[in-house]
């Protein structure tokens, strides 16, 4: 019988999943994607928590920050997504945050190149990298086949028109950018009413 318990205690200790910890992101960096798994927070999401596993992790982050311009008005910094990627050790929790930012124009300045500070529960130096991703490639290049000289003729016959058709649609385009108001009323929508409670006490304090 006790042999049985032995047993059963070492099953359990080898099925289980190694976990290293967990993760704690700070309220100006929004994680788009953890390890290749696409993450939705909230508007007005806070701290958030991830379990993670020992190894190598790799994160979509994206910096936002509200600055006030005047007791009015708040502007809102935000960086292109970048690439965040760091080792993680077994038994370790990490947290990432960002430095802190006195005025809008230095958000701006670090939304163009940002970093990431990371530390460990034991205090001990967290190797990491960041990366900025093209603005012209896309996250996945597609595959696409060379095309043959009859199509690269035809599509050099139509490059005028469809040159002229860009056109068209970017002065459309500029046409319907949308207003602040559009865009903090398309958030507000989008929120929970925990959310819109968080934003009402903020914006009143």
């Amino acid at each position: 019988m006790i042999k049985f318990k032995h047993l059963v205690l070492s099953t359990c200790f080898i099925c289980a999943p190694a976990i290293a910890g967990q993760l704690m992101v700070s309220e100006t960096l929004k994680v788009l994607e953890i390890n290749g798994k696409e993450h939705n927070g909230g508007f007005l999401a806070k701290d958030t928590t991830f379990d993670i596993q020992p190894g190598e992790q790799k994160l979509l982050l994206k910096y936002q920050e509200f600055f006030e311009e005047d007791f009015e008005n708040f502007a809102t910094i935000r960086s292109k997504p970048f690439l965040f990627s760091f080792y993680a050790n077994g038994d370790q929790d990490y947290q990432l945050a960002t430095p802190e930012l006195d005025n809008e124009r230095e958000g701006k300045a670090f939304a163009k190149q940002p970093q990431v500070i990371i530390t460990s529960t034991d205090a001990e130096p967290v190797a990491s990298q960041v990366s900025m991703l093209s603005s012209t490639a896309p996250l996945t290049a597609p595959t696409v086949g060379t095309p043959s000289a009859a199509q690269q003729k035809q599509s050099n016959a139509k490059t005028p028109v469809l040159q002229e058709q860009s056109k068209q649609e970017n002065i459309a385009i500029s046409k319907q950018s949308p207003t602040a108001l559009s865009m903090l009323t398309y958030w507000w929508q989008q929120a929970s009413e925990t959310e819109r409670q968080a934003f009402l006490a903020q914006i009143n304090q």
